[in-house]
């Protein structure tokens, strides 16, 4: 995260880097996660794709938002071309439901919903467009589950989680009973330390103090981004937690107009959804391949939207 503005305040002194070069290697690095992901699955029997890399949950949201990444592209790239990148997103879909990952399967479906609502109040998506894309993708859904698509686990996982919550209004599994449970001991926590916190090493084990039952000793993390920043930093955590997903959105929101600046508010936007939505069941911040993926994220739309910038000041001094 500190090394953000350095490689952002470096770039703005060198030629900018091809955005189609950028999610060229997006979109070749979500379908590496395919190949991991159906490796995993097929060859190995493992109902968690994404293990023999890394924890099954932080290869799904490292997929999911390199997959989303991709649409950059659509912003950049004129050509009819622009719709291969498209592909980004839908590769990732794969490699998350493969992984059994719930929190990133609710997190594309909620990124999904963003990136098009987003377009359609900003009209770059007609609404003949929608309608038609709707229909594909629920008979792509309709063929997949005929295919043996609800036989998977992320996508069985979902199904019974949404049979709990139609039952009884929570998950009852044992995993969601673990996370429920430290939540309330980040939260008993937060108020008894709501201004500073427990510092970064010290949050976990105050939380399972507060419980008459801790079913968590020993856990690096609660398992909830906002949790984690509330328990260890108090309000001031809070604080920071919001101004870091924020502030890729505010560099694209602070740029001048131009022929990209809605299209990147559309895929940032996306972007700090899904981070959101995978925070809240899975430590984000703090998890380092997650966190540098991050933080790679700002770095790349602070490069991006620099241009912009530049190209206002210099039309501003001409006007002048």
């Amino acid at each position: 995260m500190l090394a953000i503005w350095p490689l952002v305040s470096l770039s703005r002194d060198s030629t900018p880097p091809d955005p189609s070069l950028l999610v060229a290697f997006g979109l070749l690095g979500t379908a590496g996660t395919v190949a991991i992901a159906l490796n995993d699955y097929l060859l190995t029997g493992s109902t968690r794709a994404g293990a023999s890399v890394a924890n099954p949950i932080h290869f799904a949201d490292v997929a999911l938002l390199s997959g989303y990444f991709c649409l950059i592209g659509m912003v950049y790239v004129r050509t009819s071309h622009r719709y291969l990148f498209l592909a980004g997103p839908l590769l990732a879909g794969v490699s998350v439901t493969f992984s059994g990952t719930r929190g990133a399967v609710v997190a594309f479906v909620v990124m999904a919903a963003v990136s098009v609502a987003t377009a359609a109040l900003m009209r770059m998506i007609k609404l003949r467009t929608l309608a038609v894309a709707g229909v594909f993708v629920v008979l792509a859904i309709l063929v997949g589950f005929a295919a043996g698509l609800g036989q998977i686990s992320g996508v069985e996982r979902v199904m019974l989680d949404l049979a709990d919550v139609l039952q009884t209004g929570l998950p009852t599994d044992e995993a969601t009973s673990i996370r429920l449970s430290m939540y309330q001991g980040g939260l008993n926590a937060f108020m008894a330390s709501p201004i500073f916190g427990h510092g970064p090493f010290g949050f976990v084990e105050a939380a399972a103090a507060s419980m008459e039952a801790p079913l968590f000793v020993g856990a690096p993390h609660l398992h909830n981004d906002i949790f984690d920043f509330a328990a260890s930093a108090g309000i001031l955590g809070l604080v920071a937690y919001g101004l870091f997903m924020l502030a890729p959105l505010a560099e694209v929101m602070r740029a001048p107009p131009s022929a990209t600046r809605n299209g990147l508010l559309v895929v940032v936007g996306t972007l700090i959804a899904g981070h959101f939505v995978m925070g809240l069941t899975n430590a984000m911040f703090g998890i380092l391949t997650v966190t540098v993926y991050f933080a790679a994220i700002c770095a790349i739309v602070g490069v991006l939207v620099a241009p912009l910038r530049s190209s206002a000041k210099v039309g501003l001094g001409a006007q002048a």
